[in-house]
């Protein structure tokens, strides 16, 4: 496998990269190529992510793999859950790379694919979901509640095995939890 960044290539052409200041997809050029894609800013809650979205489900038909690269702040928790169901949907393998820490948002996008990667000096921090919301006192209560079992239990569904339950409750309680390239106890969830 290739960890090699495309689009500093003169003889790229533009149907083969899709840009945006929320990331970036390079097709490389090979009769079987993997689809790269690169997201190294927050997860906005945009629709910046439609072409992504578009184009994950209508891969190239020499498109042999999707290779996800991360280094990222997090950001909205509602794009992230779009996101991670895409690439959790999408048909061909998907190899995930963290190529620098990755927070929030980004370390959730870490679990979409079908094999992960640390690179050295990477970690995940994963942790309790913030929020801002307007409304009336009782739907204020109750949307705060409905996020917080919401969040929880989807944490459990994507995060387990790869943090243990009790990690898990933790965040429900506002700790941190960060993953470490070079963790012992991860050795048999990762592919270095």
């Amino acid at each position: 496998m290739r960890y090699t960044y495309r689009n500093d290539r003169a003889d790229e052409k533009e149907d083969d990269k899709i840009e945006s200041e929320h990331f970036d997809i390079v097709f490389e050029k090979e009769e079987t190529s993997k689809c790269v894609i690169t997201l190294s800013k927050s997860i906005e809650a945009e629709f910046v992510y439609s072409k992504l979205l578009a184009q994950l489900r209508n891969l190239p038909p020499n498109c042999t793999g999707v290779e996800l690269r991360l280094s990222n702040f997090g950001g909205d928790c509602h794009q992230c859950v779009e996101l991670f169901n895409a690439f959790k949907d999408c048909p061909l393998p998907v190899d995930v790379i963290i190529t620098a820490p990755s927070y929030s948002c980004g370390a959730i996008l870490a679990l979409a694919g079908d094999s992960l990667t640390l690179n050295k000096g990477a970690f995940l921090m994963y942790h309790n979901y913030s929020t801002v919301d307007i409304g009336k006192g009782g739907e204020l209560t109750q949307a705060v509640t409905h996020w917080a079992e919401y969040f929880h239990r989807w944490m459990l569904d994507i995060l387990f095995p790869f943090l243990t339950k009790s990690e898990i409750e933790r965040l429900r309680h506002d700790g941190d939890t960060y993953v470490n390239w070079d963790d012992p106890n991860l050795k048999h969830l990762l592919r270095r």
